[in-house]
C-alpha cells in the first residue's frame, strides 16, 4: 500500500498487517559470499500505524531458512523471535530491534538463497489498527572484505 505524504513529503509504501488476523509476509535473498554463515542475524523492524495511540503495542517477529543448489524448496521455518514495542503514534516511524538474534535454520553455506518470513503476532499485541511494516534491516557478520 502507498500513503501519500502531504506537500513536500515523502509517499511511504508499506505492507499492511491486519489487527484482528494474523499475517505475515515473505522475502528471499541471495546472502553476499562475504557473510559468515554459521553466524547469527540480528533484526531491525521499520514500522508505523494509522493510531495516534501510544498506549498500544505492535508485536513483530521473523524466521528465516535456507535452501542450497540442487536441494527441495519444500524447505521447513524454525519458530519465530520477536518482540513487542508501543506505537509512536500516526505515521511517526518506530524501528523495533530485536533483543534476540536469529538463527537461519538448514545450515546455509555460501550460495545459498534464505528466505525470512515476517509476522505481526496479533495474539500478542493490542494495537486496535493496522501495523503498517515499512522495511526490515538485517545486521550480518562478515568473514571476508569482500564477495571476490
Amino acid at each position: 500500500a502507498t500513503a501519500a505524504g502531504n506537500t513536500n513529503q515523502p509517499d511511504f509504501r508499506s505492507l499492511p498487517f491486519d489487527t484482528s488476523t494474523q499475517e505475515h509476509c515473505q522475502f528471499s535473498i541471495a546472502m553476499p559470499k562475504m557473510w559468515k554463515e554459521d553466524s547469527t542475524i540480528q533484526v531491525k523492524f521499520y514500522w508505523t500505524s494509522t493510531s495516534s495511540s501510544t498506549s498500544q503495542t505492535c508485536f513483530w517477529a521473523i524466521r528465516a531458512t535456507s535452501v542450497t543448489d540442487n536441494e527441495t524448496l519444500a524447505t521447513g521455518f524454525p519458530s519465530l523471535v520477536g518482540a513487542a514495542q508501543a506505537n509512536s503514534g500516526a505515521k511517526v516511524l518506530s524501528i523495533l530491534g530485536l533483543d534476540n538474534a536469529i538463527t537461519v535454520a538448514n545450515s546455509p553455506s555460501a550460495g545459498d538463497i534464505c528466505f525470512f518470513e515476517v509476522t505481526r503476532v496479533v495474539g500478542s499485541d493490542d494495537l486496535a489498527t493496522d501495523a503498517l511494516l515499512l522495511g526490515v534491516k538485517l545486521l550480518y557478520t562478515i568473514n571476508a572484505e569482500n564477495d571476490a
